[in-house]
């Protein structure tokens, strides 16, 4: 994902989520939501992984003197970058050097669409094939701008669409975890 993607989205995220965290922290830390991308010449494989996540919480713990606001923040960033990279990430190196990749894209068949009320209900006649209902597409094509027209070229969610869902339940899920603790220095 774009370096901006990986700055602004943990940043609102921390900004909207976490509010009573210290603000000089929140930006003097923000580099942490990009640095690791320098692995990119090793293949993204040293420090896109969680392993490597769980080893740097505990270095920045220990850094700054058992801090856990600092350490919360800085792992906060570090864990954004990797689920924002879910489109080609290597979770579980050195473990298992293979990659998640997530590419989709999913498409309503207008033609069904009508009918899904009654399909869902159990009063359709027809028999429903789900591949015909949603379809699936994880290249880029080059379309006729009569395309535009076609309801069914329209994705209900993109590859970006998804990480950025999955981004923000992580976000969320992270905020109601500790939304009783109250981090301190």
């Amino acid at each position: 994902m774009e370096p901006l993607i990986h700055l602004i989205l943990p940043l609102l995220s921390i900004l909207v989520f976490f509010p009573e965290l210290d603000k000089r922290k929140v930006y003097s830390l923000l580099p942490f939501a990009v640095i690791h991308d320098v692995d990119f010449f090793f293949g993204h494989l040293i420090f896109h992984n969680i392993f490597f996540l769980v080893f740097f919480g505990f270095i920045v713990y220990f850094l700054s003197n058992k801090n856990r606001e600092t350490t919360f923040i800085a792992v906060f960033y570090w864990a954004s970058h990797l689920v924002l990279d879910l489109q080609f990430v290597a979770l579980l190196y050195p473990l298992y050097d293979g990659f998640v990749s997530i590419h989709a894209n999913l498409y309503l068949n207008p033609g069904l669409s009508q009918n899904i009320p009654s399909i869902l209900l159990g009063g359709g006649k027809e028999a429903v094939n789900m591949s015909s209902l949603l379809k699936y597409n994880g290249m880029l094509k080059h379309l006729p701008k009569e395309a535009a027209y076609a309801v069914d070229k329209s994705p209900l969610l993109t590859s970006f669409g998804l990480i950025t869902v999955i981004y923000l339940a992580f976000s969320i899920i992270v905020r109601k975890s500790i939304k009783k603790k109250r981090l301190k220095p």
